[in-house]
């Protein structure tokens, strides 16, 4: 049967576009906004143009900008996107492969959700914990993240490299 509705009553909110989800995060960059889905989130409540430019009819929530970040990333899909991007760049003549010979490392952050200085079950049951210096903790990769004088972060350090003229052109997709 096709067409079939899932949701016959038509109960909640209606959704919004996969594609819309995708050039926000896409166009983040070129707007100046972290990429991640909080800056996002809350660039999309400041500024009506940026989510209408999306193709959305209301700015998403963080949440639901985390939740896409994080099916786009279990199941590889940036690497698709980025793969297409750059293909479409090259047909497009925007990058000159025979040029591609400098390296160009971006350092970013995504937040932490744990909690800073927790440690594992084992160890905070452990008689020796209060002296031992070799507690781990429930999240191994994060930590506190200085951005700015201002800004401090509980998050995972990443680091990014590409070539330099790989540079994602959102508007190339």
């Amino acid at each position: 049967m096709t067409g079939m509705n899932r949701n016959p009553k038509g109960a909640g909110r209606k959704g919004q576009d996969f594609i819309s989800y995708l050039k926000a995060f896409l166009l983040a960059p070129v707007l100046r906004v972290e990429q991640n889905s909080e800056a996002i989130a809350a660039a999309m409540a400041g500024n009506p143009a940026f989510y209408v430019a999306c193709g959305f009819t209301h700015h998403p929530a963080a949440r639901t900008l985390r939740y896409f970040d994080q099916i786009m990333c279990e199941y590889g899909l940036w690497s698709l996107v980025n793969d297409l991007v750059y293909k479409r760049n090259v047909e497009d003549e925007v990058i000159d492969e025979s040029e591609e010979h400098i390296l160009n490392i971006d350092n970013t952050h995504l937040r932490g959700y744990s909690t800073p200085g927790k440690y594992i079950k084992e160890c905070r049951e452990c008689e020796l914990a209060e002296d031992c210096e070799d507690k781990v903790s429930t999240d191994e990769t994060a930590d506190w993240y200085i951005k700015g004088k201002y800004r401090c972060y509980y998050a995972h350090q990443i680091g990014v490299s590409q070539l330099a003229q790989a540079v994602a052109l959102p508007w190339a997709v």
